[in-house]
């Protein structure tokens, strides 16, 4: 990628904990999700969207 500047997202900070366990689950980073995510959204040719661990690997946030 050419030209890469810094964005600000704003995202509620237990989401954005949420999401950076599943990145050390995939051995990523939530930039590179949040990358592959807006390249697959706009349609870029051979672009995936980011992939996801097993729903029981992952904390709902819902509590039990």
């Amino acid at each position: 990628m050419t030209n890469v500047e810094r964005r600000t997202i704003r995202v509620d900070g237990e989401l954005w904990e949420r999401v950076g366990e599943v990145a050390r689950q995939l051995r990523t980073t939530r930039s590179e999700m949040i990358r592959s995510y807006l390249l697959w959204l706009v349609g870029t040719p051979g672009a995936r969207p980011p992939s996801r661990p097993a729903l029981d690997n992952v904390d709902s946030g819902q509590g039990s």
